[in-house]
């Protein structure tokens, strides 16, 4: 399985869409309020972490909040590179079944799928604490 695409640049903006329950969230910072996600926001499906690419949503006239399918989401952000750093790849993923927003998807892959229990831990903590609020 091919685990990272080269062509996709580093500096490309990535958003993962997270719902708004306690679970994804850990206690808002006590100094300026703000939320920080936890590592159920990154979990890994059988086949990677769903991402959208803004580039891609821009080619077609989209924008980041038609990720969104309900009220209760919201919207966090990091680029292709943070990706990478955490320890993982980034691939397209068209989804022809979601179409327009489809054609932005793609995955955060490990070289070897699915990660151990604890990569899956050390990763997700690492895309946490790289991703940031857009919505």
């Amino acid at each position: 399985m091919r685990w990272d695409d080269p062509s996709i640049s580093d500096s490309e903006l990535l958003y993962r869409r997270v719902p708004v329950l306690p679970d994804f969230f850990q206690q808002a910072d006590l100094i300026d309020g703000s939320k920080k996600l936890s590592r159920a926001s990154f979990q890994f499906d059988d086949d990677g972490i769903s991402v959208y690419r803004d580039v891609v949503l821009k080619d077609n006239d989209l924008k980041a909040d038609c990720i969104l399918t309900n009220s209760r989401q919201c919207i966090y952000g990091l680029t292709a590179a943070d990706a990478r750093r955490a320890g993982v790849g980034v691939i397209e993923d068209v989804d022809r079944e979601d179409l327009p927003r489809g054609l932005a998807h793609a995955l955060l892959v490990c070289s070897d799928m699915p990660p151990s229990r604890s990569l899956r831990r050390q990763i997700g903590d690492s895309l946490c604490a790289a991703a940031y609020a857009i919505t």
